[in-house]
Formats: C-alpha cells, structure tokens, sequence
C-alpha cells in the first residue's frame, strides 16, 4: 500500500477522524481525513462497514451503493478511485476504521492485497 490511515471516532462518534497516517502526504490526510457517520442514513459507507464487520474493497468511488456525499469527499479530498477500508471493532463496538490505498503510484488493488 502507499497510504495507510488508522482513524476513530470522536468523543460523540458523529465523525470518523485520522489520528495516524503512513504514506504519502501524511500530514494532508490527517488534516483532512475527517468524515461524518450518519447512523440513521442506510446508504452510510461507516454505518454499513460497522454493521457487516467485514472490510470492504471500493473498486470505482463513482459507482457504488455508499453516499455519493462521502465517496465525492474521498474521492476529491484523496484523489482516490479504489481503496481497503476495514473496520476496528474492540469488546464488540466500532471505534474506527483502517483505510488503505495505492493512490500515489497508481498501481491496481488485487484480492491478495485485499486478502
């Protein structure tokens, strides 16, 4: 991967927040790595990742069944088109995610990787 991003929920768990990035332009994705949870919203990227408990491969960010709100932030913010996002659950609750890219050297994801 060329970006990775471990991110949690604030103290209200309203929003999901970069707290440590590896890659590059590390300190843009902490600063802007910022998105909302919108738990009564059935098509929320966050809401549905913490339900199914599973990780997800977003293979086109402009076709997909998440809120085109968000995939437009992740996809103008990040400049990304396919992505890893998993989710971090401790005791059973959602606190956070993993995110994963290859954005800066454009080379595919494949289901090794993603695997």
């Amino acid at each position: 991967m060329d970006r990775c991003i471990f991110a949690l929920y604030d103290s209200r768990k309203s929003r999901i927040a970069a707290k440590f990035v590896l890659g590059n332009s590390a300190d843009f994705l902490m600063e802007h790595f910022i998105f909302p949870v919108y738990k009564s919203a059935e098509d929320d990227l966050f809401t549905n990742l913490f339900d199914s408990r599973k990780g997800l491969w977003i293979q086109n960010t402009k076709i997909t069944p998440y809120s085109k709100e968000i995939m437009y932030k992740l996809r103008t913010t990040l400049n990304v088109e396919s992505f890893f996002i998993s989710p971090i659950i401790v005791n059973r609750r959602p606190i956070g995610v993993f995110y994963a890219d290859r954005q800066p050297s454009k080379r595919a994801l494949d289901e090794d990787s993603f695997a």
